[in-house]
């Protein structure tokens, strides 16, 4: 019996250095995987967007108002710093956007700018249905069941500064929530929505007599439920607005 010591002793040497080599071996992989990961730079950013408009992406102007840029009486173009930026005369494209929107009437001229890092998503503006999910927080399940997003305007107009024909606004715009459990929603799911805030500086030369500026956002509208582990269960309609740029209306 007593022979049998020094196999058991190996044994467990062998099982000892099986468990630290596999945690070496973790340890390395894990670190290789920190190491070689690289974050996008602001020139990739600023690449991907050209890639968007050289591609003759269609352009929304509103959730169903759209125009491919070969359109006569449109501009469109990735800025130096990678916003878009786009600018509409086209009297057909304006009435459009008159019909479906009275903010719009008496328009000359439209001009839009979204910040760099949202064009893809202003760009790939699918009607956006939430999938249908589960996030946890303290004795709280939430889940959305239904939602959407779409591309809208804000009502409230951004103060302009303007020196002879130079037109300039300096502003940070917040995401702003319905109440608590919209933001929390956002927070618990994990949802594609920037908890930070847009922060334009813009400034351009146009000699319209009236130039109104509005932010230009998402609306996230969706039905969350809310289940409590002590059997509270609420359903309701949330919605938020993230700012992507800024539009001008010239008259």
């Amino acid at each position: 019996m007593k022979k049998t010591k020094p196999l058991k002793r190996m044994l467990g040497v062998s099982f000892v250095a099986l468990l630290l080599g596999g945690a070496v071996t973790f340890a390395f992989w894990h670190v290789q995987a920190d190491e070689i990961e690289k974050a996008g730079t602001s020139e990739d950013l600023i690449t991907s967007n050209k890639t968007w408009v050289d591609a003759k992406t269609e352009i929304p102007l509103t959730n169903d108002i759209h125009f491919v840029t070969q359109k006569k009486g449109t501009s469109v173009k990735i800025v130096g710093d990678g916003d878009l930026q786009i600018e509409v005369v086209d009297t057909q494209l304006l009435k459009e956007m008159a019909d479906e929107n009275p903010d719009f009437k008496g328009i000359k001229k439209y001009r839009l700018r979204v910040e760099a890092d949202r064009v893809a998503d202003y760009l790939n503006n699918e009607r956006y249905v939430f999938p249908v999910e589960h996030g946890y927080k303290g004795l709280s399940n939430y889940q959305i069941s239904a939602g959407e997003r779409k591309i809208r305007s804000a009502d409230k107009a951004i103060a302009l500064t303007k020196k002879n024909t130079n037109w300039a606004v300096e502003t940070t715009l917040p995401v702003e929530y319905s109440d608590d459990l919209a933001e929390d929603a956002v927070d618990v799911l994990k949802m594609n929505v920037s908890s930070g805030k847009l922060e334009m500086d813009d400034s351009f030369c146009a000699d319209y007599k009236k130039v109104e500026a509005h932010a230009k956002m998402f609306r996230y509208n969706f039905t969350v439920e809310k289940n409590s582990l002590l059997v509270f269960k609420s359903e309701e309609e949330v919605q938020i607005d993230e700012p992507i740029g800024i539009e001008y209306l010239m008259k």
